[in-house]
């Protein structure tokens, strides 16, 4: 196994860990069933799937056995249409904490998705046409012609995501920002080793942190309400 190749299994196996932490803790959130922790619990299994998916195709690539090669194609396909979900998801979460409409997020949720359903096609179309990418038989995987253009929908998504994170909160802002300045360089210090699974869980664990912190503000709000409300005795 290559270096490279081992460093992604545990930045995947580091991301399903925290993955598995969130679960647990956000248990208590999904109970009350509004739609921003169906969403979130919606990305935490997405980013969970693409962790997965990531670390078997790493696993299994090169190998001798003819057989895995259909197994790397499915893996790949389940990364990459993860990789395009994620942050389509994570606008449709941000737009209803935002807005809080979910007649909103109904009108505008084909609009939201349409780059990521375009890809989504061309995923489909790779299986006859490598545009994306191919294995080859030797079991490795080559890019496709056109391979960047999966990047396109991710980098719209977190733009558009950047300016709905401005209206809850600056410093979200600024985590969501350095976040996205240290993906890109460590995909150019260290090019063989996929970090994509563990930099989406730490716009998750940003996001559920600032959530923790609304709900107690919101807590202590209403406590200071029914404080203020109470009547004067002697």
């Amino acid at each position: 196994m290559s270096t490279g190749a081992a460093g992604s299994i545990i930045m995947d196996v580091t991301s399903l860990f925290f993955m598995g932490g969130l679960l647990i803790y956000t248990s208590l959130y999904r109970q009350r069933g509004r739609l921003d922790d169906r969403l979130f619990f919606a990305l935490v299994l997405v980013n969970m799937a693409l962790a997965v998916a990531d670390a078997l195709t790493y696993l299994w690539e090169g190998s001798a056995n003819p057989s895995v090669r259909v197994l790397i194609m499915i893996g790949n396909i389940v990364f990459y249409a993860a990789f395009e979900l994620f942050p389509y998801f994570y606008l449709l979460y941000l737009d209803f904490r935002v807005y809080g409409s979910k007649d909103r997020l109904r009108k505008l949720k084909v609009l939201y998705g349409i780059p990521c359903f375009v890809i989504l096609a061309m995923l489909l179309l790779n299986l006859w046409t490598g545009w994306l990418f191919v294995i080859g038989e030797d079991n490795l995987y080559y890019y496709g012609p056109v391979h960047n253009l999966v990047f396109v929908p991710v980098v719209l998504y977190f733009l558009v995501c950047l300016e709905r994170v401005r209206k809850l909160s600056l410093r979200l802002v600024c985590l969501g920002t350095l976040v996205i300045v240290s993906r890109i360089l460590w995909g150019i210090w260290f090019r063989g080793i996929s970090s994509t699974a563990f930099t989406y869980t730490l716009y998750l664990v940003c996001t559920h942190i600032y959530v923790m912190d609304q709900s107690i503000y919101e807590e202590n709000e209403k406590a200071a309400q029914r404080i203020n409300a109470r009547p004067l005795t002697k």
